[in-house]
């Protein structure tokens, strides 16, 4: 979605690829800035999507020193932040650049109903709150008078302490059963938070757009990997989402997409 928000503000979009940590090549980005060919850096640093990995601090703190000094805006997604799994939540770009623009909601842990979002700047809040204003004139009061109070009495602390808890294990669920499931050479991504899996098939395997359309057909819902870029470069991979919970209807549905999978290299083997 965010590709094709860019491509349709008619925006220069540069990829820049994860490093074998599972986050943004830091080298290559900061050369970017140094070379001063971007503007603006778009980023969702905590639990990204869709390898579930976390810029570690010091290196997101790097990455804003070099960010400022080049005059880049920073502009974080940080919606996956508040799903980590790890004993404390990760700190977004924000804590290490006060001109980074947070950029956060409750959709990925209240209710996918709840589009509930917020925005804080220290530079662009009056351009950020006209834009608003124009695109969408206001928010639903009811919505935002039902997250305020579950903020205000702790709730939503407590949701999140059981939510993590949940997803880790759904996700540990889903991941062993892709791994026992697909053929050899399949990789499957270890997530630190959120509830999405990315899945890498062997070389020759069925190509994903068509695995995506046997899916659909069927009534499986995957994300192929080619939305998840300017180019084919993951026309191998796809995600899936575990955030609906564990059961034999999944199970099977990662059974019959293995199934496509190995009759897919059994007659790349006999050509």
């Amino acid at each position: 979605v965010l590709l094709q928000m860019l491509h349709n503000l008619n925006l220069r979009v540069i990829e820049v690829d994860a490093g074998p940590e599972g986050y943004v090549d830091v080298e290559k980005l900061t050369a970017l800035f140094r070379r001063r060919a971007v503007q603006a850096f778009l980023t969702i640093g905590n639990v990204n999507n869709p390898l579930g990995k976390s810029i570690p601090n010091e290196q997101k703190a790097y990455i804003a020193r070099q960010a400022d000094e080049n005059d880049v805006v920073i502009v974080e997604d940080d919606i996956f932040g508040d799903t980590a799994f790890g004993e404390r939540r990760p700190f977004p770009m924000r804590a290490f650049s006060p001109n980074a623009i947070l950029c956060s909601g409750f959709s990925k842990t209240v209710a996918p109903g709840i589009r509930i979002g917020w925005v804080h700047s220290v530079n662009y809040m009056r351009k950020i709150a006209s834009l608003k204003y124009t695109s969408t004139m206001g928010t639903s009061t009811l919505s935002q008078a039902a997250i305020a109070e579950l903020l205000r009495s702790g709730g939503y602390d407590a949701h999140l302490r059981k939510l993590r808890r949940e997803l880790a294990g759904q996700i540990q669920q889903m991941r062993q059963s892709l791994l026992r499931e697909f053929p050899p050479g399949t990789r499957v991504s270890e997530p630190e938070g959120g509830y999405v899996l990315w899945v890498e098939m062997p070389h020759r395997a069925l190509n994903v757009r068509a695995l995506f359309l046997k899916a659909r057909n069927a009534g499986i819902g995957i994300a192929p990997g080619h939305i998840f870029a300017t180019d084919d470069r993951y026309d191998h991979c796809f995600r899936l989402n575990a955030g609906f919970g564990w059961n034999e209807e999944v199970e099977q549905a990662i059974r019959q997409l293995a199934q496509w999978c190995r009759e897919s290299l059994l007659e790349a083997k006999e050509e």
